[in-house]
């Protein structure tokens, strides 16, 4: 549904079709990096209809790969 470019150069592409949908889950919120959920936020706050974002996590789970120390 929403498609990230690797390159973090890239400008990532909004899905208007992801208001066609009632319901968006985000399972494990907590290893999704702060800049890939700021796009989520952002395209659902750009949706004249927006679904129903319900965001799941666990304090105890590990962090996103970028924010590890060394990486």
């Amino acid at each position: 549904m929403f498609r990230y470019p690797v390159n973090s150069s890239e400008r990532p592409q909004i899905n208007w079709n992801v208001g066609q949908f009632d319901l968006l889950i985000v399972e494990e919120l907590s290893m999704v990096p702060k800049k890939i959920f700021s796009h989520v936020a952002n395209t659902l706050n750009q949706l004249h209809v927006r679904p129903v974002a319900l965001l799941c996590g666990d304090q105890q789970q590990q962090q996103p790969i970028e924010t590890v120390e060394g990486s």
